[in-house]
């Protein structure tokens, strides 16, 4: 998959028959696909649900990766690991509420976690962050505001 540079409609294969798109998926992964830039939603996302049952996503080695989608309502483990942008991160987090285990490391850009990662993650059980290059402070308060932290 060195070549892959977009996943779009034709990956989501929609039709108007069915109410989900991957209705039973539960983990989903993308690992080294190094030509990977934009992961788009499915154009019908507001028609139908798209991975509904998603617990678990891991983006790994995707060092041109701008884009994902955000949309992961079932969401509870978030593996990131060696990205060069932090523009996916930030969009994929930003409207998650589930996480109960979030693994970040080798992310270059980062200098601290999302705007509201911890906030809206109150069940986080599990926060795993290493080897990044620029990452200087983690929000004031972590413990207090993640009570189920390990």
């Amino acid at each position: 998959m060195d070549k892959l540079k977009c996943l779009g409609d034709k990956f989501y294969a929609y039709n108007q028959t069915r109410a989900a798109l991957f209705p039973t998926l539960k983990t989903l992964g993308f690992v080294s696909c190094r030509a990977l830039i934009e992961r788009k939603g499915a154009t019908a996302m507001s028609i139908v649900a798209v991975f509904p049952c998603l617990e678990e996503l891991s983006l790994s080695s995707l060092m041109q990766l701008k884009n994902a989608p955000n949309h992961s309502p079932s969401l509870q483990k978030f593996n990131i690991h060696v990205l060069d942008n932090v523009m996916p991160i930030e969009s994929i987090c930003s409207q998650l509420t589930t996480l109960t285990s979030l693994y970040m490391q080798g992310i270059n850009e980062l200098t601290s976690l999302p705007i509201g990662m911890v906030e809206k993650n109150q069940n986080l059980r599990s926060l795993i962050i290493g080897h990044f290059e620029n990452l200087t402070h983690l929000p004031d308060g972590l413990l207090q505001k993640l009570p189920l932290l390990d």
